[in-house]
């Protein structure tokens, strides 16, 4: 395993005899969204992240898990109002998982 003597940004590990390696990454996203009517739409949508963790020292990130879920409504031909709501899990290398929780409420105004 590999092990940065200075904090390193995720992507890459500089470890103690100096070589700069890559962090190998696997991930992907998918989307699913339900019109309901010409106003009103719901989408739910997730997506991982994983870094191969020998790439990996202590306290860094090996893998992030987004889910989450939205309700768009079409308040005028030109103005949208989303409500979202979601969790985002993150494992850390060493300390465990955290839990984020996110809850959102936008207005758009389309151009």
């Amino acid at each position: 395993m590999s092990r940065c003597w200075a904090r390193c940004p995720q992507g890459f590990v500089v470890g103690y005899n100096g070589v700069v390696r890559a962090v190998h990454s696997t991930g992907g996203w998918a989307q699913l969204r339900i019109p309901v009517t010409q106003r009103l739409a719901f989408d739910i949508y997730g997506g991982t992240q994983g870094d191969r963790r020998a790439d990996l020292a202590y306290g860094y990130i090996g893998r992030n898990d987004g889910y989450f879920a939205n309700a768009e409504y079409r308040i005028a031909p030109n103005v949208v109002l989303s409500l979202e709501g979601g969790q985002v899990r993150t494992l850390y290398i060493g300390p465990g998982n955290r839990l984020n929780n996110h809850y959102d409420v936008a207005i758009a105004y389309l151009f």
